[in-house]
């Protein structure tokens, strides 16, 4: 009899164990996770937007940038107005440059401006079409007419 006792006792551990574990599943698939549900990203109309970009691009320089594409400019407002939490319900997460069609335009601050309905955001783009705002001021003629993308800092969207 005494032979028997240990895997007796070795049984009765296991059993005690599975149904310990068991009834531990069966709580834990009762419970309810009590998730935080983050906001919607702001409802977007596309009605065009003006933004301040800036200070990002190596030279300090900011400018005025007028957006009236309506998906950019809900891009630009989803990423704008998301928090480090809801930022990823974002169409566009990982944006570097902003850009569109450089029109000369002695009037503008910079000596150019982008043409609103050409406005993008992007996260890759050639690197041949990147620069920055002292590199177009310094020769507005010589980028118009083409697409050019500088580095994505918006300030601020009014």
């Amino acid at each position: 009899m005494y032979h028997f006792m240990p895997v007796v006792n070795r049984i009765a551990k296991f059993s005690v164990l599975v149904v310990a574990i068991a009834a531990l599943l069966f709580i834990s698939s009762n419970i309810e996770a009590k998730k935080p549900v983050p906001p919607p990203p702001p409802e977007c109309d596309g009605s065009p937007i003006t933004l301040i970009n800036g200070g990002g691009d190596g030279c300090e320089a900011s400018m005025t940038i007028s957006v009236t594409d309506s998906s950019s400019v809900c891009d630009i407002l989803c990423l704008y107005n998301s928090s480090k939490k809801t930022i990823f319900d974002c169409p566009v997460v990982f944006v570097s440059w902003i850009g569109g069609v450089v029109i000369a335009d002695a009037s503008a601050a910079n000596g150019f401006r982008f043409d609103p309905a050409t406005v993008l955001i992007a996260e890759v783009t050639a690197e041949g079409m990147q620069t920055n705002i002292c590199q177009i001021s310094a020769n507005p003629t010589l980028y118009a007419g083409s697409r050019w993308y500088i580095p994505y800092d918006v300030q601020s969207v009014q």
